[in-house]
């Protein structure tokens, strides 16, 4: 996911490790997404959520 995030969105991660079972993504201090229940979000959601942070 974080090589996605960089190829289509040119942004630099940083992959902090977190909870058993924990995924969640922040840009500039602000969460943008992040697991809900049991579901993890897909990659294309990732992107999508961090590109309308960016906008």
């Amino acid at each position: 996911m974080a090589a996605q995030l960089e190829r289509d969105l040119g942004v630099t991660t940083v992959l902090v490790p977190g909870g058993s079972g924990e995924l969640s993504v922040w840009v500039d201090d602000k969460q943008v997404i992040a697991k809900q229940g049991s579901r993890f979000p897909e990659p294309d959601e990732v992107v999508a959520a961090v590109r309308k942070h960016q906008a």
